[in-house]
Order: structure tokens, then sequence, then C-alpha cells
């Protein structure tokens, strides 16, 4: 193909010209190829990679509606300009930092070997742990701190923080890394001898690392906001690309460009708080979060901000030292009328402004991404044994009241078969049944989801006259009692499912979830289905 001998010779072979206007945007990999892996395939940041695959659908479905945008305004996820001193203090930073990379490019070298993002990193964590392994205190060489050898550890585990900053990371042996696994190292060593020597390495860490080490680490990261900085190097990333990605679809202006660009989020929040759009959505005068439409309200200020108002604000952050930069932006923000005024007096202007904003987004209906996936644990972690009467046990508990129901097979050394068996992991799907007028539920784990040939009506010989009246996944939307719902879980005995307000932005610990069971489900529930721009529809009904 022409595009892969393109690629094969280094050569972009596509990309939109500057006056070009697209009806729909391509998948990203195409206009944004200098962004990709070496192969093509993807950007290296699963978090954008999502993200950019979203905005496509997002705003394919609002040119098919509306037709092509005249303009288009990012919020970029960054802090208003500096003053001169903390510009200075940047800049030094960076000096630094280059000067420290050079360092390790020249040692990389030294020892024969291409530098590279990934290997600056291990060389910088094998130096910082002092050339050893923080969990089992092995020394490491330079040469093995660069090979297969080595790999870099997530301290608190990714699939649970979703951490990739450098502070979460370390440099360990591979044989330690995989007994590891997917757990913090209190879970590993906690209730180990070992544990308190890898406290003892630790120490020598960085403040930002020694207390993922610690007993509580998880509740404390949990409790504070530290992974908001690495969310933030996303947005800002995202940001960047997603104004590149837009010109596609942008039509020309008078001067014959494309009108897109950006307005900081710090802008935003200090416009949204001089409008009096912070109690929209609460009372406390500050942004709520916990509703998924605070993004609506961001999203108002960002369309009436224009660059004559930016440049003001730029002007003033520039001028001024950060206590009485803030004094004279408030000032300014106060005097500023918001668009469409009805009135001449400044308050009543605002209060009528804010009122119009509240009736639009309180008629928002949020739309969440479907999430049908297989992925998860096919069986929990503890292993059980079966005793001579059928009972089972673990080493732990001593004899069970639990039933596991997934046995495994495996050989020892000397050709021996041994039993093991495991508790299911969580449920996929959940089947509602109108059994003759009685409403029934049946769950299919994820572990039966991911074998082969299974029928998927499996349940048809224990019902033989039921009619399946809706499948139910985790983040499916429900109608219910006038309210929209998203499936938040499953129940593990499939009697119930969790929902969640479709609003409902808080996490699982810090929210009342819904449970509804079969027989609402049956009689007063609808499956539906709420698009991109917030129409709902009934769910695609399945055929039994």
């Amino acid at each position: 193909m022409y595009s892969e001998a393109c690629k094969e010779a280094e050569y972009q072979h596509y990309m939109p010209l500057s006056d070009e206007v697209i009806d729909e945007l391509p998948h990203y990999t195409e206009p944004l190829q200098r962004y990709l892996l070496a192969d093509g395939s993807k950007i290296a940041n699963p978090t954008v990679h999502i993200a950019l695959n979203q905005l496509r659908k997002i705003i394919n479905a609002i040119v098919k509606r509306y037709g092509n945008p005249q303009q288009i305004v990012v919020e970029m996820a960054r802090d208003l300009p500096m003053g001169a001193e903390e510009r200075r203090k940047i800049i030094n930073l960076q000096k630094d930092n280059q000067k420290e990379n050079e360092r390790i490019r020249k040692a990389i070298e030294d020892l024969e070997r291409t530098p590279s993002i990934d290997s600056i990193l291990r060389y910088k964590l094998w130096e910082e742990q002092r050339h050893r392994c923080i969990y089992s205190g092995k020394t490491i060489n330079a040469a093995e701190a660069l090979s297969h050898e080595c790999e870099i550890d997530h301290i608190l585990p990714y699939s649970k923080t979703h951490d990739d900053s450098k502070s979460n990371k370390v440099l360990c042996f591979k044989s330690s890394n995989q007994y590891k696994r997917d757990r913090s190292p209190y879970e590993v060593w906690g209730d180990t001898d070992n544990y308190l020597e890898i406290l003892d390495r630790a120490k020598e860490l960085p403040a930002g690392k020694r207390w993922r080490f610690e007993s509580s680490a998880m509740e404390k990261f949990d409790k504070q906001d530290e992974f908001l900085d690495s969310q933030l190097n996303d947005t800002r990333y995202m940001s960047r690309v997603a104004k590149e990605y837009l010109n596609c679809i942008c039509k020309l202006n008078r001067n014959g460009n494309k009108d897109v660009w950006t307005v900081n989020g710090a802008l935003t929040g200090m416009l949204r708080r001089a409008m009096g759009l912070n109690n929209i959505l609460g009372d406390t005068g500050e942004k709520n979060r916990n509703d998924h439409r605070h993004h609506a309200v961001d999203a108002v200020i960002v369309g009436i901000v224009d660059r004559s108002m930016i440049q003001k604000i730029h002007s003033i952050a520039k001028r001024y030292d950060s206590n009485s930069r803030v004094d004279k932006l408030n000032k300014m923000l106060g005097e500023m009328l918001p668009p469409f005024p009805l009135g001449s007096n400044i308050q009543i202007v605002k209060d009528e402004f804010r009122c119009r904003v509240a009736k639009s987004i309180n008629n928002i209906i949020v739309s969440h991404k479907p999430d049908h996936g297989k992925e998860g644990a096919l069986h929990e972690e503890t292993a059980y044994g079966r005793l001579a009467d059928g009972t089972f046990f673990t080493h732990k508990e001593g004899v069970s009241k639990r039933t596991p129901t997934i046995e495994v097979r495996h050989k020892d050394k000397s050709g021996k078969i041994h039993y093991k068996w495991f508790m299911s992991g969580g449920n996929y799907y959940v089947d509602i049944i109108d059994n003759n007028g009685k409403p029934e539920m049946e769950c299919v784990t994820i572990f039966k989801a991911n074998q082969r040939g299974v029928d998927e009506n499996w349940w048809r010989d224990r019902y033989p006259q039921g009619k399946l009246v809706m499948r139910l996944y985790k983040s499916d939307i429900l109608e219910y009692e006038g309210k929209y719902y998203v499936i938040a879980g499953l129940d593990p005995d499939g009697s119930r499912v969790k929902c969640v307000p479709v609003n409902d932005a808080r996490d699982s610990k810090n929210r009342d979830d819904r449970r509804i069971g079969k027989t609402e489900l049956l009689k007063n529930a609808k499956h539906v289905t709420i698009d991109f721009l917030g129409n709902v529809h009934p769910a695609k009904k399945i055929e039994s």
C-alpha cells in the first residue's frame, strides 16, 4: 500500500492542508502521525488514546447535527503566565534537568548503549536507589539496570492508581517484580521480616516515594490529590494534541484561517467564580466536581471568552507578583459583564445570566461510555483445597463456608496432577427474564464469558417459556422512576444491580449506590442508551 511505503520511507503521507475542511474527523492516526509510536498504530499515552477516540465520536455527532463549526475553543490545563521570578525558577530547573539528562546520556553511551527515554529513566532510578533493588536489596550493576534483567515497577499498582509518575516508579530485578505482581509492597511483604528491610532502603528515597511503602499507602493515596498531577499532565498533552486534531473539522474564517484556539483552566476557574456559576451545582461557592455536569459549566465559560479578555488577563498576570495579581484580576473580573446583558445593573445582569445557565445545565442528561469488554479477574486470588467429605478449606481460615466453582488442574515436575478451586471473579452481565410473569435474574461471570462455545441463552433449560427482557452490563443505562442511572456493578449473588445517578461523579466509597432487584427491573425499569448529544433512545433488543 502507498501508506505503508510512505511509512517505510519515513514520509508522512497524510496531513490536512491548512485550507482543507473535512466533514468528518478521521481516526487520529491519520492527521496526527508525528505523535504515534514507531509502528504507527497509536499514541503511546493510553489516556490520550482513549480521549481522542471519544473526541472523534462526539465531534462527528455534533457536525452531523449542526454542521462544521466556525470556531473551536479548547480549554488547556495549564496555569496563567507567571511573574518574572517564577519564570526564572522554572527556567533554571529546566536547565538543571537538561544538564542531568546530558550527563546520563553520556554515561549510557559509555556503556555502549543507545540512550532512550526508557534507559534514561532506568539510570535515574538506579542512581536514586544507590544501585540496589529496592525489594530484594541485591546490588544492581549499570549493565543490569539497562537490561531485561531489571524492570521498572509501579510501587502502588498502576491498575489501581493509574499513577504513571516517576514518584511511583522504582527499578527492581525482574524476579522481584514478577513476585510482587499487582500489589503494593505492604500487601506482598507486610507479614515478613523482609518488609522492615524494604522500609529501611526506602528511607533513602525522596519523600514523594517513601510513603508509598508504608502499610497505609493505598489508603493515603485514596485521600490525597497527588494523582491529579499525573492526570493534569495527561490533560495538558491531550489539549495540545486535540487542538491540532480539531483543525481538520473547523471552517475557514474571513481571513482564510482556521479559528481553533485555546483558553487555560486557571482562567476558566476565575471567570466561573466571577460570574457566580460555582453555585449552580452546589452551595459552597466552589466548583462541584462530584457532579459530571461541572464540565458543562466550564464549557459555558469557554464559550463566552474572547481574545481581548485573554490578553487583558495575561497582561495583569505578567505584570504583577502572585499576591497583587489576584487582587487585580478579581477587581477586573468583578466588573465584567456576562454576554447578552438584560439590564443596566451589573448584579441583575449576572443573576439573569446565572439563571439561564442553571436551566440549561439542569436539562443535561450525562452520557457514559459503554464498557462491554470481557476484561477482569477470572477468579478470586484465594486458592481452596477440598477435603474427602467434599467441603473446601483454605490454609488461612480452615474449613470454609463458601463453595468455589472453578476447578484448576496442574502437573508438578513429577507429572502428578494437583487440583485447586477458586471462587469466580466478577459478573460480566445479567439477564432479566420474564418467566410467565415471574421475574428471574441469571448472571454470566467473567470466567464463563471467556470460555469458548458458551450458549448465551444457557438458562433456556431452566426457564423453557422464559423471555429475555433485557441484558445489563456494567456502565449500561436504566430509566427508573423518571430518573436515569448508570449501572455501577452487579451484586455477586446476581440478585440486584448497583446503580448510580448518571450525574454522580463521586467514587464508590463516597456515594450511596442504589440497588434494584429483579421485580422492579422487570416491572418499572427501562434499558436505554444516551447518545453523545444527550438524547435518550431505547436500548437495542437482544434476540433470545
